[in-house]
């Protein structure tokens, strides 16, 4: 059985704390846990781990990460960061691949915290730098207007609006005002 977890589908959800996947071949999409509450992940498979380009970016709180599989693959910025890492371990059975920038910014991961078990293993040189050209400072969190929104909702068999404004707030958007119109 293949897991593929979708792009963006739990993005800044802060109650989530840890994620444990176990299947055949298991892809996660980009930016999906992008800035959620995790603090560890495990995820084991008996074929292929690949995780793609900023799937657990701004993930403040991440600690710990074990990935295990025949085969995996971390991609570009997928950790970056994740100011809190101090543990990471991959276990894999043939090849181990781990792009430039995936812990870009992990400031409190050091050589002595990864670990990594494989017949093969690529490491890109700028696997814990920043390109200059990344233009973000990893912080998704900035001030921005307020965003408004107008939706229709179904009340009393007819169809009203909704107006709904979003502010972005540390941790991601919040909803400041919710108003039948």
């Amino acid at each position: 059985t293949q897991q593929f977890i979708g792009s963006v589908m739990i993005e800044n959800l802060e109650s989530l704390q840890s994620l444990s996947l176990s299947s055949v071949s298991i892809t996660i999409s980009g930016s999906c846990f992008k800035g959620t509450g995790l603090s560890s992940i495990s995820i084991k498979a008996t074929s292929s781990v690949t995780i793609q380009d900023k799937a657990f970016r701004n993930c403040k709180s991440l600690k710990t990460v074990e990935l295990s599989g025949a085969s995996v693959t971390v991609d570009g910025l997928t950790f970056s960061y994740c100011t809190e890492l101090n543990s990471f371990t991959i276990e894999a059975k043939s090849s181990a691949n781990i792009q430039s920038n995936a812990f870009c910014g992990c400031a409190k991961l050091t050589e002595e915290d990864i670990h990594i078990t494989a017949v093969s293993t690529n490491i890109d040189k700028d696997a814990f730098s920043c390109d200059k050209d990344d233009g973000d400072d990893g912080d998704d969190n900035k001030e921005l207007e307020p965003i408004k929104y107008i939706l229709p909702v179904k009340k009393g068999g007819k169809l009203r609006p909704i107006d709904i404004t979003l502010v972005d707030k540390e941790g991601g958007p919040s909803v400041s005002s919710l108003k039948l119109l």
